[in-house]
């Protein structure tokens, strides 16, 4: 059973928001480019929706 699907959104905002101000706070002090940020935000994106479809297959309709 999924847990409060209702804050969904704000889960994916605070995520989002969190990392976005790590990784600029990383390009401003020139450790980080652009790029390395994205490739983490795809990691982590297709990572956790690995897992998801994992743990949470039977309870998906639409597979």
């Amino acid at each position: 059973m999924l847990v409060k699907p209702d804050y969904k959104f704000y889960g994916l905002c605070f995520g989002l928001g969190l990392g976005m101000v790590y990784g600029i706070a990383q390009q401003m002090r020139g450790a980080h480019f652009l790029t390395h940020d994205l490739f983490a935000l795809a990691v982590c994106w297709f990572s956790s929706f690995v897992l998801f479809m994992l743990f949470f297959r039977k309870q998906l309709q639409w597979l």
